[in-house]
């Protein structure tokens, strides 16, 4: 792996430096959009290349979502917030998250469409929105 591969995130209007780290555009009222910065894109990893010529599409997405999670979740402490969509890669920074108890940033979790899947998908999702 080359370095962290993540400089640090700016606002493309302002150019500032991003409190608000967003892994893909969103729409956010004016005061936050100001302060948020989104996410730079990872190149495809050769794992995942492999994966794809060898017709594992689905899962060479997974990869590619959960090296997004851990890339984000590395850089998450310097931000005051964090939004991630509610697929795998949001409940996989979500849960790495978890264990930094207060020092973690907030994180925001959109398009979360149901609490469907198992008891223990329900008890997750019910347990974060309490914490």
């Amino acid at each position: 792996m080359q370095g962290s591969g993540v400089e640090s995130v700016r606002n493309e209007a302002t150019g500032e430096a991003a409190e608000i780290l967003a892994c893909e555009p969103v729409a956010l009222p004016p005061e936050l959009a100001a302060r948020a910065g989104v996410f730079p894109a990872l190149r495809d990893s050769w794992l995942e290349r492999a994966m794809e010529v060898f017709r594992f599409v689905g899962l060479a997405r997974r990869v590619r979502m959960v090296r997004r999670s851990w890339r984000l979740f590395r850089q998450a402490s310097n931000f005051a917030a964090i939004v991630t969509p509610g697929d795998l890669e949001g409940l996989t920074v979500a849960a790495l998250e978890r264990p930094r108890g207060r020092k973690r940033p907030i994180h925001v979790v959109y398009e979360c469409v149901s609490y469907g899947g198992g008891r223990l998908r329900r008890a997750w999702v019910q347990n974060k929105e309490g914490a």
